[in-house]
């Protein structure tokens, strides 16, 4: 099977690729909720917008402050988790 990276400079790593038709194996999961802090010291925010394009169904959750593990607050997780 194709494996795709969607991340950028330096993400063509195998263990961040995914399968080619994993959009359509996910597309059947919803809702599908993707966060992200705009100060993760790891992951670019801009993959999230890369995900965003790719699950147009998803639901998106943007955060501020939060660095890569949410400051271990997962509030708005657990909320979603609870809704469903």
């Amino acid at each position: 099977m194709n494996r795709i990276y969607w991340g950028t400079e330096d993400w063509e790593v195998d263990e961040f690729a995914l399968d080619e038709d994993v959009v359509s194996t996910l597309s059947d999961i919803q809702p599908t909720f993707f966060y992200h802090s705009r100060d993760d010291e790891i992951v670019p925010f801009t993959h999230l917008n890369l995900y965003a394009e790719r699950f147009p169904q998803a639901i998106i959750r943007e955060f501020d402050g939060r660095g890569h593990q949410f400051n271990n607050d997962l509030f708005e997780v657990s909320q979603d988790i609870k809704s469903l």
